[in-house]
């Protein structure tokens, strides 16, 4: 149901399993959610994650991390 934005499932069998697949856009960086979450920041704006499949974009974050690298060699692993 659109309108209700709600799955339903018609003629279903009592206690079987249903599966439901969508695709969702992810709009606020999951390990700044959970620091936010865990930690109760209150006035901490969210943060958006990267879509790196966009050229520009992919471009920018490769070149920001090779600076940070540069930047920082006493770091030998990055995750």
């Amino acid at each position: 149901d659109e309108e209700k934005e709600a799955v339903i499932i018609h003629d279903c069998i009592p206690f079987h399993a249903y599966t439901v697949s969508f695709l969702a856009f992810v709009i606020w960086d999951p390990v700044h959610m959970y620091n936010a979450l865990t930690n109760d920041w209150k006035d901490e704006e969210h943060q958006m994650t990267y879509d790196v499949r966009q050229p520009k974009t992919e471009a920018y974050v490769l070149d920001k991390l090779r600076r940070w690298i540069d930047e920082h060699p006493e770091v030998d692993v990055i995750r």
